[in-house]
C-alpha cells in the first residue's frame, strides 16, 4: 500500500513539474516571439483569442455601439473581443461613486475608454490600479485648495474622474479634451517604466522616439507651429503624452497630416491598428 502510496506520490511530481517546465518553455518562446516582432515589425501580434469568450448583454453592447465610434468600426469579431475585455476590466476593478450613483452606462463607457486604448496591448489590465472613484464635478484635492478633474494616484493604486468633465470629454469626439484617454494614458506610460512586458517595452521605446524628436529644437519649433496641443501639454513629459494621445484618438487625420512623426510613434507605442 505505502509503495502504491509512494508511486503515485512520485507520479504527481513529475506530472507538476511538467507542466511547469512547459509554463516555463511557453514565456520563453512568446517572449522571443514577441523580441523579434518588436525588433523587425515594430509591433506585437495580439491574438483576439479567449478560451472562454465572455459576452455582453444586447443592451450592454447597444450602450457601446451608441457611445463609442471606435466600437461602431471593428469588426465583428473584434467587437466580441472588445466586450470580453469590457467585462474582465469590470470584474477586475472597482468603481466608486463619491455622491454619485455609478449606472451601468457609466461603468461602461469607462470600461470602453480603457479598452479601446489598450486594444493592442495583449496584457491589458494594469497592476498599477485597483480603484476607479468617480466624483459628480471637479473634487477639492486632498493635499491642497485646488479643484481636480481627474488624476492617477500610484500611491493609492486610483483613478479619479468628475464625471461631468468625463462625459463631456467622452461626448464632443473632436475638441482634443479627453478625461478618460489622458488619465489612462497617466496609468500605461507609469506601467511603462515600472514594468517590463512586451507592450510596456515597446511603449516606452516609442515614448523616448518621441523625446528624442523633441530635443531637436528646429522639431520644436515645428511642433509650435503647428499649434495643435493646448498649452497644459508644456506641464512635463507625462502631461505631454497625454495631450497627444487624445489627439491621436480625437484628431487622428489632423496629427497625422501635420506631425506624422508624432502621430506614428503614438500607433507603435499603443501598438494601435487604426479601423
Amino acid at each position: 500500500m505505502k509503495d502504491e502510496f509512494g508511486e503515485k506520490f512520485i507520479v504527481i511530481i513529475v506530472v507538476i513539474l511538467g507542466i511547469w517546465v512547459l509554463f516555463l518553455f511557453y514565456n520563453f518562446v512568446k517572449e522571443v516571439y514577441d523580441s523579434l516582432n518588436s525588433y523587425f515589425f515594430d509591433r506585437i501580434p495580439v491574438t483576439r483569442f479567449a478560451l472562454r469568450l465572455r459576452k455582453l448583454s444586447l443592451a450592454d453592447s447597444a450602450i457601446l455601439q451608441q457611445t463609442f465610434p471606435y466600437y461602431n468600426r471593428l469588426t465583428h469579431k473584434q467587437q466580441l473581443f472588445f466586450n470580453h475585455r469590457v467585462i474582465i476590466f469590470l470584474e477586475h476593478y472597482r468603481i466608486h461613486g463619491r455622491n454619485i450613483t455609478v449606472t451601468k452606462e457609466m461603468a461602461l463607457t469607462i470600461s470602453g475608454t480603457y479598452i479601446m486604448l489598450t486594444f493592442g496591448f495583449r496584457e491589458f489590465l494594469s497592476k498599477s490600479f485597483q480603484n476607479i472613484i468617480v466624483y459628480p464635478s471637479a473634487y477639492p484635492s486632498s493635499v491642497s485648495d485646488d479643484f481636480h478633474k481627474g488624476e492617477f494616484n500610484p500611491a493609492t493604486k486610483s483613478v479619479v474622474f468628475s464625471w461631468e468633465d468625463f462625459i463631456l470629454g467622452h461626448k464632443i469626439e473632436n475638441d482634443n479634451l479627453n478625461l478618460g484617454i489622458h488619465e489612462f494614458t497617466h496609468v500605461l506610460h507609469f506601467d511603462s517604466k515600472r514594468f517590463q512586458n512586451a507592450n510596456a517595452r515597446l511603449f516606452k521605446k516609442h515614448f523616448n522616439q518621441i523625446l528624442a524628436l523633441l530635443t531637436q529644437e528646429e522639431y520644436r519649433q515645428k511642433v509650435e507651429d503647428a499649434a495643435l496641443f493646448r498649452a497644459y501639454s508644456k506641464t512635463n513629459e507625462f502631461e505631454f503624452l497625454a495631450v497627444l494621445v487624445e489627439h491621436f484618438f480625437e484628431s487622428p487625420v489632423n496629427l497625422k497630416t501635420q506631425l506624422p512623426d508624432l502621430y506614428f510613434a503614438v500607433e507603435r507605442l499603443l501598438n494601435y491598428e487604426r479601423s
